[in-house]
């Protein structure tokens, strides 16, 4: 069961509303409960009282919800109405339309409420990201400075999803460059259901240390949202990708391939902690042995307003690397970072 009622989203975190509604809930063993709904992921809805904190309750323990005022949900991809009564049924809901005044009985998975960023939104802000960076400096016996950084961009609408993503590491020794690894991602997603999409991605690699000069992969994608909650997001794509190739002492490679990439995140310990694993490949259709693959893996802490710890492994792998180059590279980092 996805979101029912998602009043508030970032892409690490999230900021709940103000309680400036007065909504009332119905369960199923006859109490009533009023407050305001802040948040629902999964079975779990959240209902922020003045006399008793928030309470979490259990969708399947409600019968019926009134918005005072009339809510505005998503059902489907598309279609926005506005909504003063929801009654629960098994796997369904029924609506009250507040223009017309007629029900409307539709799958719960179907219902959330509008993205961000569009005018019937609860939260207007189209723009969520983040930021994080590394440095280290050591002077002495060891002259050198490290620098990594890495965001995420996103901008998210009913059915449309434009995702930038990124990550650099530049290290020098004694004053000469010993390491220039880049990457830029970019993405667009238009949804057909809540959950099915398809789109296009281009991605820019740069990997000195690999003796690869540019590494340019472009195609066309088909996704699936599984979870887009709070405390749990999963997706995953399918793509079918071309793959250029410059190297430094090599001829360069063209080919196209079926690719993937998987991103997992999940809350724990009550959104103290985040876990994530996010990951991305390539076979080449004319050489199975050209397989690339890269994971990040790791936990984020929230801190104070908005800024994130986290540490992070990195596994790069290369099954035809340039001359001289190991097929597999290994990072790990500790890094600081600013999400809104």
């Amino acid at each position: 069961m996805r979101l029912l009622i998602r009043l508030a989203l970032a892409a690490s975190g999230a900021a709940l509303i103000p309680a400036v509604c007065a909504d009332q809930l119905d369960l199923k063993n006859g109490d009533r409960l009023s407050g305001t709904i802040v948040q629902q992921s999964e079975h779990i809805l959240q209902l922020e009282t003045s006399y008793a904190g928030v309470l979490r309750l259990n969708v399947d323990s409600i019968r019926s919800i009134r918005f005072e005022p009339p809510r505005k949900l998503l059902v489907g991809a598309k279609r926005i109405v506005q909504v003063s009564d929801v009654e629960i049924l098994q796997g369904q809901a029924r609506l009250a339309l507040q223009e017309s005044g007629e029900s409307l009985t539709v799958d719960l998975d179907s219902i959330s409420t509008p993205a961000q960023g569009t005018r019937d939104s609860a939260d207007r802000s189209a723009f969520t990201g983040r930021v994080n960076l590394a440095f280290e400096q050591s002077e002495g016996n060891a002259e050198k400075t490290e620098l990594d950084l890495d965001y995420l961009l996103l901008y998210r609408r009913p059915h449309d999803r434009y995702r930038s993503e990124g990550e650099g590491e530049f290290d020098t020794n004694r004053g000469l460059r010993v390491k220039q690894d880049w990457s830029v991602n970019a993405q667009y997603d238009h949804f057909f259901t809540t959950r099915l999409y398809a789109g296009v991605v281009a991605e820019f690699k740069q990997e000195k240390s690999a003796r690869l000069d540019l590494r340019v992969a472009t195609g066309p994608l088909l996704g699936y949202q599984f979870y887009e909650t709070v405390e749990r997001n999963l997706l995953v794509e399918l793509a079918a990708l071309r793959i250029d190739e410059s190297y430094q002492d090599l001829p360069s490679r063209d080919g196209w391939g079926p690719g993937w990439r998987v991103r997992f995140d999940q809350f724990l310990l009550g959104e103290r902690l985040q876990f994530y694993h996010n990951q991305l490949g390539f076979v080449a259709s004319k050489d199975a042995a050209k397989l690339i693959w890269q994971s990040f893996t790791g936990f984020r802490l929230p801190l104070l307003m908005g800024f994130v710890g986290s540490t992070e492994m990195e596994l790069d792998y290369d099954g035809k690397p340039a001359l001289d180059a190991e097929k597999l590279d290994t990072t790990f980092r500790v890094k600081i970072g600013y999400a809104w």
